[in-house]
């Protein structure tokens, strides 16, 4: 039951083990509490306190994912300047990231993370359309707002075309 939740909701097996213990552990805790009363069943409690504590961590890992650098191949050793010039557009992409609505974020950070429609759309509890549409809707704000950003058109425009030379 915990584990189809889990699933259900994107994590994986050890996930599953992990908020199943901590249920548990919260549990004995209300349970040596003097003054808790269990008006549900057992299995209805572990159930919602499982539930909670797994999209506590999925809020906590939505605001601490780091991205991956994107199409980049490792044999390839940038030189200085493209370094550099990845720093400058890493800089803009949290910069106009963090301006963007929080729906937006959370929806862009789990594809970001390589969620498929279907896991994101039950992590936040929608329905699939709806994701793929407001999904839509937050990846051409995200892009308006990068390619509006004066120092993105800088960065761009003095960029030179190694290959010429």
């Amino acid at each position: 039951m915990i584990r189809h939740l889990i699933f259900r909701m994107g994590g994986d097996a050890d996930d599953a083990k992990d908020i199943f213990q901590d249920g548990l552990a919260i549990l004995i805790n209300m349970a040596d509490d003097p003054k808790y009363e269990l008006r549900s069943s057992v299995k209805t409690l572990l159930y919602a306190v499982c539930r909670n504590q797994w999209q506590y961590r999925l809020r906590e890992i939505r605001r601490t994912v780091p991205l991956q650098k994107l199409d980049q191949d490792p044999a390839v050793q940038p030189d200085f300047e493209e370094e550099s010039d990845w720093v400058h557009y890493e800089e803009i992409f949290w910069i106009v990231f963090s301006s963007i609505p929080p729906t937006c974020r959370g929806i862009l950070l789990l594809y970001f993370r390589e969620f498929s429609n279907p896991k994101i759309a039950a992590i936040l509890k929608v329905q699939v359309g709806y994701l793929k549409k407001r999904k839509s809707q937050c990846k051409r704000i995200f892009i308006e707002r990068i390619t509006s950003y004066s120092e993105f058109h800088r960065l761009r425009s003095t960029k030179i075309d190694h290959n010429k030379y």
